[in-house]
């Protein structure tokens, strides 16, 4: 934790060769802390009131223990649909892509944009790989259902390209923009 008020924190993570112990990148968050509202504070942050709301509300009495998958191929991709020439794409939630809320986890909001992304700069660079340098997402509203996902090219020059990701409804509201 790099930084820590009382609604938000930012954090740093720093990714280090094994090998040779040299950094090998890192990753910035900023995290949005308690809720502001009395009431949902103590809901969430108190364990008694919050195992009341899992198991009457939410309808969960026990954690939800999911086989090991391969997270890109089985849990991601599976539920990915890809419209390669329109730069579209479905992602279809299921349970494992969710927060005990309901909605899209940010880190698989994060995975479907890279993947999405990926696939659309191979495409408009007509290169078999492509290295992804830097990812900023920023969380608009909480996406539950079936995500629509539009692609567009900010900029493309010679062999890079900054492409845009949008995660939206059916009705076109966009959950989140990276």
């Amino acid at each position: 934790v790099t930084k820590l008020g009382k609604t938000i924190s930012h954090t740093r993570t720093e990714f280090i060769c094994a090998l040779t112990q040299k950094p090998l990148a890192y990753a910035s968050q900023v995290k949005y802390m308690p809720t502001g509202n009395w009431y949902m504070d103590l809901v969430f942050g108190n364990k008694f009131f919050y195992d009341l709301y899992s198991n009457y509300i939410v309808g969960e009495s026990a954690p939800i223990i999911y086989e090991e998958k391969h997270l890109i191929r089985d849990v991601i991709l599976s539920n990915l649909e890809i419209q390669l020439v329109s730069g579209r794409g479905i992602f279809r939630m299921n349970k494992e892509h969710t927060n005990p809320f309901g909605a899209m986890h940010g880190g698989c909001h994060a995975m479907v944009m890279e993947r999405m992304g990926n696939v659309y700069a191979k495409h408009q660079l007509n290169s078999d790989t492509v290295v992804l340098k830097a990812m900023q997402i920023e969380f608009l509203k909480a996406a539950k259902g079936i995500i629509h996902i539009d692609c567009e090219t900010i900029i493309k020059k010679d062999d890079e390209i900054h492409v845009r990701v949008l995660l939206k409804r059916e009705d076109g509201k966009i959950f989140s923009e990276g």
